[in-house]
């Protein structure tokens, strides 16, 4: 992979409706960078010549129309996780797709990586687990949900029950029945999977919650 700090100038389309503000972001962030972005605020008339960078909904999460009629695979699409859905097709024919909750820094270094031609293998896959595992968060209830925050915050069914006013049994059937609709066996692993999709850690967000593109490549581990 070539180093960010490297001289490079390319191409890319940023292709987002007016309204969305993490498009214009992007362009300013790609163009300080090297990288000579093209905003576009239509799917039509976006060119196969150079990469494309799909930021597929507004600020307010209204979607882009068209949004499957690009001329060519995106390079990248960053979206939340209601249009993740929409995006599959995509993924399955080669691109990274990442959550638009990702620390902005960090997302700039993730677009590079994958404008770069970084991996491809097993996206698509990535990308439907992730869409499961968002349909069986949004299956708890208001008080499972906060009980997996408290988890996420590093708190026992104690303290927990001592912070909600709740009985110890009532917190351990919730995290029970947290673990059953998740389908996990443990509460790391419910955790994990809540960071995967964006829930926000208490306090703080999480690193960065990615799609399909894999892990933290070796250019953002030398940011953070």
């Amino acid at each position: 992979m070539v180093s960010s700090d490297e001289p490079f100038a390319a191409a890319v389309q940023v292709v987002a409706p007016r309204e969305a503000s993490l498009g214009a972001g992007l362009s300013a962030a790609l163009s300080a960078r090297g990288w000579w972005p093209v905003r576009r605020e239509v799917v039509a008339g976006t060119s196969s010549a150079s990469p494309v960078v799909l930021v597929p909904e507004d600020d307010a999460g209204r979607p882009l129309k068209d949004v499957g009629a690009l001329a060519s695979v995106p390079a990248v699409c960053i979206a939340s996780a209601d249009v993740l859905p929409g995006l599959l097709g995509y993924a399955e024919r080669g691109a990274v797709v990442l959550h638009r909750d990702a620390p902005f820094a960090l997302l700039v270094l993730l677009i590079e990586d994958a404008l770069r031609g970084a991996r491809t293998e097993g996206r698509a896959e990535s990308l439907r687990a992730r869409i499961d595992e968002t349909r069986a968060l949004r299956t708890l209830s208001p008080r499972e949900t906060e009980t997996l925050v408290d988890l996420m915050e590093g708190l026992t069914a104690a303290d927990i029950a001592a912070r909600t006013f709740r009985s110890l049994h009532t917190v351990r059937s919730h995290i029970k029945a947290v673990l059953t609709k998740l389908g996990v066996t443990s509460q790391t692993a419910a955790t994990a999977l809540a960071e995967r999709c964006g829930v926000p850690r208490p306090l703080h967000r999480a690193r960065a919650q990615f799609t399909n593109c894999g892990d933290v490549p070796p250019a953002a581990r030398r940011r953070r």
